[in-house]
């Protein structure tokens, strides 16, 4: 038996539920931090204060950053297993609606990539607008 077929055939659900989890908790990270306006103010900002504000602007910023790298490959990932998966015949209806999901996560972090980048561009417009009332 093939190596790459027997490590499908083995972990294919696994990479499946980890990559669901890590969407999910991208996206209620994303939405979470919108709430807290407090500190959009240091997202992206090499110098944050260390207070709560500023350290988790910094930690939404590591994740920002990492999901931003992740968004570009994860489709090359996905047609990867999905080429693997039909080739090897380990794709059943379980593990197509689990693609189906993954890819439904992909585009809703994809939107949160963007949010998150659109802060800093908020940020931006504030302060000029606040700049030109002075």
């Amino acid at each position: 038996m093939n190596k790459i077929s027997l490590f499908f055939k083995t972990f294919l659900i696994r990479i499946f539920k980890i990559e669901i989890f890590m969407f999910i908790f991208f996206i209620i990270l994303t939405i979470a931090y919108h709430f807290y306006e407090d500190s959009h103010k240091y997202f992206n900002n090499a110098d944050y204060p260390l207070n709560c504000q500023g350290i988790s602007a910094f930690v939404v910023t590591l994740f920002y950053g990492f999901f931003f790298f992740l968004i570009i490959a994860f489709p090359f990932i996905l047609l990867f297993q999905l080429f693997f998966g039909i080739k090897f015949k380990i794709l059943n209806k379980s593990k197509a609606a689990m693609l189906v999901l993954l890819t439904i996560l992909y585009f809703a972090s994809v939107i949160s990539v963007f949010s998150l980048y659109s802060i800093k561009q908020h940020q931006n417009f504030i302060s000029r607008k606040v700049n030109t009332k002075s």
